[in-house]
Formats: C-alpha cells, sequence, structure tokens
C-alpha cells in the first residue's frame, strides 16, 4: 500500500481550467490533499479540471479508488475531469477499471485544455510519468479461468469481460469494514501474506473460491461459488488487479452483483495492525438493485465481510474484537444505460443452469 503524503499544487492557465500538478505517491492518505484541491478548483470557478501526473511516482488501488470517488463529485457537480502526464503502467491502470471512459487522457496539458477534436492517448504512448507505479496487472479485454477442481461450478466468468464501479447500474457506494488486532504483534505485512495464500480459508461457510493454488497474485482470475438465497449457489469470478505487500484488490466481472472494486488492506494504527475491507460499488443491474434496496443483498454483504474479518483475526489470536462498518453514499443516481448488464446475471443464469448440472451428476453416476 502507498503511505506517503501527496502534494497537489493548483495553477488556472485559462479561465475555466485549473491544473491540479500531483506529486509523489497516491495512496490511502492522498485523500485529504487531492479532495482539499479539487474543493479549491471549484472555489476557483473550475468547470474543466486536470489531473497533471507527470510527478506521481505510484498509485495503489485505494488511489484508484479515490479518483473514482472525484469522478463521481464531478460528475454530480458538472465538473469536467481530465487526466495527462500518466506513465504506461498508470495509463494501464486506467484501462484496466475503465476510469479512462470517465477520465479522458491526453499527451500533454495542451491537448487537454484545448480537447475538442484532439486524439485521446493511445494506449501504445507512454506519457511523461516515471516510477514503477505500483503491481498492476495487465488489462485484459476477456478472462481466461485456469483449471479447477472438478467440485466448482464454473460458469460467468470464462470469456466475460471485467467491470468494476465504472460499469454498474445503482447508485455508488463505498462500503468500509475494519477490524483492529488487539494484542497481536502481527505485523501488517504478515497479515496480508497470511490472507494472500489462505483467502477462502476465512470465507463464511457455504461460500467457495477457486482459482490457482499459489498465494494471490496481480492478474489471477478466480471463480467463486458463493452463497445465495434459499440455499442456492451462484457461480460468478473475480480478477486481481493489484498485489503489494500490504494490500490487494480485486475487480468484478460481468453478471456479479454488484460491480465493484475491492480493497483489502492492512496498517499500523496507535501501534495496532488494522485489517480493512473497503468495497465500492455498484449493484450491477435492476433486479440485483431491487435486491440491495429491499435489503438483503447489503444484509448479506455486510455479514460475509463481517465473518471474514472475525475469522482472520481469531487466526491470529484475536477474539471478540468487534468489525467496524461504515456505508457512504458518493452518487445516488441510477445509470439506465447500464440495464442491459441484466443479460450476464449471475443468479439467473446460474439457476438456469441447474437442471443441467442435475443430469449431468446422473449420468455420469
Amino acid at each position: 500500500m502507498v503511505e506517503a503524503e501527496l502534494q497537489v499544487i493548483i495553477r488556472k492557465p485559462t479561465d475555466g481550467t485549473v491544473v491540479l500538478d500531483l506529486q509523489g505517491l497516491i495512496g490511502r492518505s492522498a485523500q485529504e490533499p487531492l479532495i482539499d484541491a479539487y474543493e479549491n478548483a471549484i472555489v476557483y470557478g473550475a468547470d474543466s479540471i486536470l489531473l497533471n501526473f507527470g510527478g506521481v511516482e505510484a498509485m495503489d488501488s485505494m488511489g484508484m479508488e479515490l479518483l473514482m470517488a472525484l469522478l463521481a463529485r464531478a460528475q454530480q457537480q458538472g465538473k469536467r475531469l481530465a487526466a495527462y502526464g500518466l506513465s504506461l503502467p498508470l495509463q494501464h491502470a486506467f484501462q484496466l477499471v475503465h476510469l479512462h471512459e470517465g477520465v479522458p487522457i491526453y499527451p500533454d496539458e495542451a491537448a487537454a485544455i484545448g480537447s475538442a477534436g484532439v486524439e485521446r492517448l493511445s494506449e501504445t504512448e507512454t506519457g511523461q510519468g516515471t516510477g514503477t507505479q505500483g503491481k498492476w496487472a495487465e488489462p485484459v479485454d476477456r478472462l481466461a479461468v485456469p483449471d479447477l477442481s472438478a467440485e466448482a461450478i464454473n460458469l460467468n466468468v470464462q470469456g466475460r469481460q471485467p467491470t468494476g464501479p465504472m460499469k454498474g447500474f445503482g447508485p455508488l457506494w463505498l462500503r468500509t469494514y475494519k477490524i483492529r488486532l488487539a494484542g497481536s504483534n502481527a505485523t501488517p505485512a504478515e497479515v496480508i501474506r497470511v490472507w494472500k495464500e489462505k483467502f477462502a480459508d476465512f470465507w463464511p461457510q457455504g461460500s467457495s473460491l477457486y482459482g490457482a493454488v499459489r498465494p494471490i497474485e496481480a492478474g489471477d482470475v478466480a471463480v467463486l461459488n458463493l452463497a445465495g438465497p434459499a440455499g442456492t449457489t451462484i457461480s460468478t469470478g473475480i480478477l486481481v488487479i493489484y498485489a503489494d505487500e500490504t494490500s490487494f484488490c480485486f475487480l468484478s466481472v460481468e453478471g456479479h452483483m454488484f460491480g465493484g472494486m475491492i480493497t483489502f488492506t492492512a496498517y499500523q494504527e496507535g501501534g495496532t495492525t488494522v485489517v480493512q475491507v473497503r468495497a465500492l460499488l455498484r449493484s450491477s443491474d435492476p433486479v440485483y438493485e431491487m435486491g440491495q434496496r429491499m435489503g438483503f443483498a447489503v444484509k448479506a454483504e455486510d455479514a460475509f465481510w463481517h465473518g471474514t474479518l472475525a475469522n482472520l483475526a481469531a487466526h491470529f489470536g484475536v477474539q471478540g474484537e468487534p468489525v467496524h462498518q461504515e456505508a457512504t453514499l458518493l452518487d445516488k443516481s441510477i445509470r439506465w444505460s447500464r440495464a442491459t448488464n441484466l443479460w450476464y446475471n449471475a443468479a439467473i443464469r446460474t439457476s438456469l443452469h441447474l437442471p443441467i448440472r442435475l443430469a449431468r451428476g446422473l449420468l455420469g453416476r
């Protein structure tokens, strides 16, 4: 996880345009300086806010989450958000989560200011940024599932596209769950190492993950068999888009309940290791949104991560520590253009495939 401070210099090159020169690292600690700079740009009368990544040394998945939340704020306020100066790794990260569809990328400041008729940056151009940029997966158009064990219900992942919040249907929520490992000497790096090695072992009973038989790495594709309502199973999947020593991040695939990006982190706070799950998500389609508004989809999501964090804490000898939860509505709008996501609904498709699975089971006997 990127921890160092972000520095932001504010400039106003033309009337109505404000440039935020970003310098340093964009991660968990970047929220306050970036939001403050954005609010100052609004005070300066900006209609167009340009993010200059020329001085960015690295960005992790929480930095990407912050940019998605910033885009939602800009769209609600009718402001244009664009970027330039990105290195090739960060261009790929934008493409991976589809952020470039909302925050267009340009080769330089002049192009970003006078963008009418100007081509956006192609994926082969390198931009101005330097540095390692973190440990991001390469962007992919279609997912390929690895060899799985025979008990896996392998549906709704092979050949599908990764999605995430940018492709979701319903309101945008940030749901945060965290637990303190009080009394444990486990370091953030140790917690994340164990979590990567035994990720699904900490899940509540009834759900399973099938993927590569090794610790989680950026670029991994996994099939999820999740416990659904009334004893059903939902077959869906994830793509690991980022991983470093103290964090890793999943992106949802077409048909998942949420168009989501979930970051798993551990960090020190007051001498104690804190373990956290941050889920930036929109319901994927109208059916899932109905389930969310009726409450049972949200309750299931909350219970899942409460149980997971409690199990993880128990592994490190921590019992009875409460899981703290926050839910923040970032954008209440419905994106009706995404209603067609219903075609890929994993719950419906898994249910329709049940008779075929039962018939194959009988014939196999």
